[in-house]
């Protein structure tokens, strides 16, 4: 989207397992009006997506920048509870 804000755009194309501790901070939303989403795929889809240069693993670093807007704070594990 183009009024994506960057620090959201840069995780698009991230993957990382849906037990991976990051999310806490990594997933969506990431401040007021964020219409990001996580998309879950098999282990096998993660894999190609990978080795194609689709996707990047969240779990070896996150691009600079990305994250919650600044100021933005939601309660530790929130996603969890969903």
């Amino acid at each position: 989207l183009s009024s994506e804000p960057p620090n959201h755009h840069a995780l698009s194309g991230g993957i990382a397992p849906a037990d991976w501790p990051l999310w806490d901070l990594y997933a969506p939303p990431l401040g007021p009006g964020c219409s990001c989403a996580l998309i879950g795929i098999s282990a096998t889809r993660a894999r190609r997506m990978l080795e194609s240069g689709e996707a990047f693993d969240l779990t070896k670093g996150a691009p600079e920048g990305v994250g919650p807007d600044e100021d933005w704070n939601r309660p530790e594990g929130w996603w969890a509870k969903l």
